[in-house]
């Protein structure tokens, strides 16, 4: 069971690594949304079957670079207390500067173990710089401009087998909101010394993600989000404003 991320109430991110020899596979998945554990996932949870993958069509798979895909779902997830889209950070956003970030997912708890988790996991990491993720006592150079590196110098925490596609979100001191930076990609072992969980970039990848979105006109089911209904506020707001200007000048 892997975790994924939510970008439009049809469409979500997931790493192209894990699609590798499972396409004729594909009408056997499902998705599964809203559930924090599997065993027992609650009548809040929503089951989606996939309508068609979206791979990066610069994926090198022997460096894991551009590891990162699309999935759109047969129907859209209803969106309520229990899953909402995620945000992503614009080209413009300085993500070095997001203090607080934690990963999650399902996968094994430990290196050793073949058991994966029946309890979503998460845990508190470090964003880490790249040139420093990328030194000779680190990973010597493996990790590309379209990575991100974060856990902890000294090991101890990190995301293992089973959590690749799960995200790695931050916020800002005070702040409510969440951006999803990134998509767990791949790593050395799990939890070393010097050796961090990589993720995908989703600010690197924004525009490729948007390229392959085509919002889908749809019916208000829950508390989401719109985004042309904020662009259409955001312009009333603007015009409202420079009106106001403009009564001041007269």
């Amino acid at each position: 069971m892997r975790l994924l991320s939510l970008l439009l109430f049809h469409t979500l991110v997931w790493p192209m690594h894990s699609t590798k020899g499972s396409c004729e596979l594909l009408p056997q998945w499902r998705v599964v949304v809203g559930a924090s554990q599997l065993s027992q996932r609650g009548p809040e949870a929503q089951v989606r079957s996939i309508k068609q993958v979206v791979l990066h069509e610069r994926y090198e798979p022997r460096m894991e670079s551009n590891d990162i895909a699309l999935l759109e779902l047969e129907q859209p997830i209803e969106c309520n207390d229990y899953a909402q889209p995620a945000c992503l950070p614009s080209a413009m956003a300085e993500v070095s500067n997001l203090s607080h970030c934690y990963i999650s997912g399902w996968g094994v708890t430990q290196e050793t173990s073949l058991e994966t988790a029946d309890i979503l996991q998460e845990a508190k990491v470090h964003l880490i710089d790249i040139t420093t993720c990328n030194s000779s006592r680190w990973y010597n150079g493996a990790i590309a401009s379209n990575n991100l590196c974060a856990g902890y110098e000294q090991g101890g925490i990190d995301s293992c087998q089973g959590d690749s596609g799960g995200p790695l979100m931050c916020t800002k001191e005070r702040s409510k909101r969440f951006w999803v930076i990134g998509v767990t990609s791949w790593g050395l072992g799990c939890a070393k010394a010097q050796r961090p969980g990589v993720y995908s970039s989703t600010q690197h990848f924004h525009d490729w993600i948007l390229g392959k979105v085509r919002p889908r006109p749809r019916t208000r089911t829950g508390p989401c989000p719109s985004a042309q209904s904020s662009l259409s506020d955001f312009f009333r707001k603007l015009n409202e404003f420079l009106q106001g200007l403009k009564g001041k000048g007269t």
